[in-house]
Protein backbone atom coordinates (compact mmCIF):
# COMPACT_ATOMS: atom_id res chain seq x y z
CA UNK A 1 0.00 0.00 0.00
CA UNK A 2 3.41 2.08 0.29
CA UNK A 3 3.66 2.55 -2.98
CA UNK A 4 0.16 3.53 -4.10
CA UNK A 5 0.46 7.36 -2.85
CA UNK A 6 3.57 7.61 -5.07
CA UNK A 7 1.57 6.09 -8.18
CA UNK A 8 -1.27 8.30 -7.61
CA UNK A 9 1.52 11.88 -7.26
CA UNK A 10 3.61 10.57 -10.92
CA UNK A 11 -0.62 9.55 -12.23
CA UNK A 12 -0.97 13.46 -11.75
CA UNK A 13 1.88 14.87 -12.44
CA UNK A 14 1.98 13.22 -15.64
CA UNK A 15 -1.84 14.30 -16.24
CA UNK A 16 -0.74 17.93 -15.58
CA UNK A 17 2.55 17.44 -17.44
CA UNK A 18 0.47 16.25 -20.54
CA UNK A 19 -1.88 18.95 -20.32
CA UNK A 20 0.52 21.36 -20.20
CA UNK A 21 2.24 20.15 -23.18
CA UNK A 22 -0.79 20.06 -24.96
CA UNK A 23 -1.43 23.84 -24.50
CA UNK A 24 1.41 24.75 -27.19
CA UNK A 25 0.98 24.11 -30.98
CA UNK A 26 3.38 24.23 -33.80
CA UNK A 27 1.94 27.26 -35.35
CA UNK A 28 1.89 29.37 -31.88
CA UNK A 29 -1.95 30.06 -31.23
CA UNK A 30 -2.82 28.37 -27.97
CA UNK A 31 -6.63 27.76 -27.20
CA UNK A 32 -8.44 29.32 -23.93
CA UNK A 33 -9.92 25.32 -23.96
CA UNK A 34 -6.08 23.44 -23.13
CA UNK A 35 -5.17 26.10 -20.44
CA UNK A 36 -8.11 25.29 -18.57
CA UNK A 37 -7.74 21.82 -18.64
CA UNK A 38 -3.91 22.18 -17.63
CA UNK A 39 -5.14 25.04 -14.50
CA UNK A 40 -7.79 22.68 -13.30
CA UNK A 41 -5.07 19.54 -13.79
CA UNK A 42 -2.70 21.68 -11.36
CA UNK A 43 -5.07 22.85 -9.31
CA UNK A 44 -6.35 19.38 -8.86
CA UNK A 45 -2.63 18.07 -7.89
CA UNK A 46 -2.07 20.57 -5.62
CA UNK A 47 -5.61 20.09 -3.86
CA UNK A 48 -4.71 16.13 -3.77
CA UNK A 49 -1.08 17.04 -2.07
CA UNK A 50 -2.66 19.27 -0.02
CA UNK A 51 -0.32 22.10 -0.99
CA UNK A 52 -2.91 24.80 -1.85
CA UNK A 53 -2.64 26.49 1.27
CA UNK A 54 0.69 28.46 0.40
CA UNK A 55 -0.63 30.46 -2.19
CA UNK A 56 -2.62 32.46 0.03
CA UNK A 57 0.83 34.05 0.33
CA UNK A 58 1.54 34.47 -3.19
CA UNK A 59 -2.22 35.72 -3.53
CA UNK A 60 -1.53 38.11 -0.68
CA UNK A 61 1.91 39.35 -2.69
CA UNK A 62 0.22 39.80 -5.72
CA UNK A 63 -2.41 42.24 -4.23
CA UNK A 64 0.21 44.35 -2.26
CA UNK A 65 1.96 44.39 -5.51
CA UNK A 66 -1.13 45.40 -7.78
CA UNK A 67 -2.12 48.17 -4.67
CA UNK A 68 1.58 49.73 -5.00
CA UNK A 69 1.21 49.73 -8.65
CA UNK A 70 -1.59 51.76 -9.17
CA UNK A 71 -1.82 55.11 -9.11
CA UNK A 72 -4.26 55.96 -6.39
CA UNK A 73 -6.70 54.26 -4.01
CA UNK A 74 -8.45 51.76 -5.59
CA UNK A 75 -12.29 52.03 -5.55
CA UNK A 76 -14.01 49.80 -3.76
CA UNK A 77 -15.52 48.00 -6.40
CA UNK A 78 -12.21 46.96 -7.64
CA UNK A 79 -11.62 44.28 -4.50
CA UNK A 80 -15.42 43.08 -4.60
CA UNK A 81 -15.14 42.63 -8.31
CA UNK A 82 -11.69 40.49 -7.53
CA UNK A 83 -13.59 38.58 -4.74
CA UNK A 84 -16.31 37.98 -6.99
CA UNK A 85 -14.19 36.04 -10.05
CA UNK A 86 -12.21 34.18 -7.36
CA UNK A 87 -15.55 32.92 -5.91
Amino acid sequence: MAGRGGEARAGAAARAAAGFAGAFRPAGTVRIVDWRGWLKACVAQEVEQRRLFPWLAVGFGCGVLLYFAAEGRPALWAPLAGLAVAA
